[in-house]
């Protein structure tokens, strides 16, 4: 993770190793998909879990976020992972 940017203030853990599982591009922003696999810490920027506006029912069923599924994975802007990562 870079050494400039704050990784607490976004919810992540430092010196961490995250699994990349998917990227995506949805309504011309690109995403990528996230795993952290403690489960605990959850990232909370844009696309987040925690309430984020971007959660349409439409983005939800498009990027599988409909499933449900508490694994720890997540969705964060690609302009936010390069500069956080």
């Amino acid at each position: 993770m870079s050494s400039t940017v704050k990784t607490a203030e976004f919810g992540l853990v430092s010196r961490h190793q995250y699994t990349t599982l998917s990227t995506a591009e949805y309504k011309g922003e690109r995403l990528v998909k996230l795993r952290n696999p403690w489960g605990r810490e959850r990232y909370n920027g844009p696309w987040s879990d925690s309430d984020s506006a971007k959660w349409t029912a439409e983005a939800r069923y498009n990027l599988g976020k409909h499933l449900k599924k508490d694994d720890g994975s997540f969705w964060m802007p690609f302009k936010d992972f390069q500069r956080i990562f």
